[in-house]
């Protein structure tokens, strides 16, 4: 059985995008807050980016999501992959469109290999008449 991976970093963004030949990823948009108006409502666009270390072998990545009630709202897996090398890193990204928010609270996103639990990234979804979509900090802070 190969060993479980390290997680470096999880991150959720409106869009993950992979440059061929480079190999590079540019996240979009992150975020670890939501606002919109009625529910349930479909957010249209949000991509989950794991980069993971410590993995040698064949393995099955698996992402959750979860209400903080613990209703999964959906689920994605990866395509078997095999790493060779346990010092490098292999990163993945899922990107779902139109994923329906059934009401505001805490949501986590959990991360597994091979069906072993790794670890997880929370947001919060609020309700709000503020313009739809990621909140990028506290709207009470000023800059002077």
């Amino acid at each position: 059985m190969p060993p479980t991976p390290s997680v470096k970093a999880i991150l959720i963004c409106d869009q993950v995008i992979h440059e061929l030949g480079s190999n590079k990823k540019s996240l979009i948009g992150i975020f670890e807050e939501v606002h919109l108006p009625q529910f349930p409502a479909p957010y249209p666009r949000i991509a989950v980016y794991v980069n993971l270390t410590d993995a040698n072998g064949e393995y099955e990545l698996e992402m959750r999501l979860l209400t903080e009630t613990g209703d999964q709202v959906g689920a994605g897996k990866t395509p078997k992959v095999n790493i060779e090398n346990p010092l490098a890193t292999c990163e993945f990204a899922l990107q779902v469109q139109n994923l329906v928010l059934p009401k505001p609270g805490q949501f986590e996103f959990q991360i597994f290999a091979n069906g072993e639990f790794l670890a997880s990234k929370t947001f919060r979804v609020r309700q709000s008449n503020a313009p739809a979509g990621p909140s990028f900090g506290d709207s009470s802070t000023k800059n002077s």
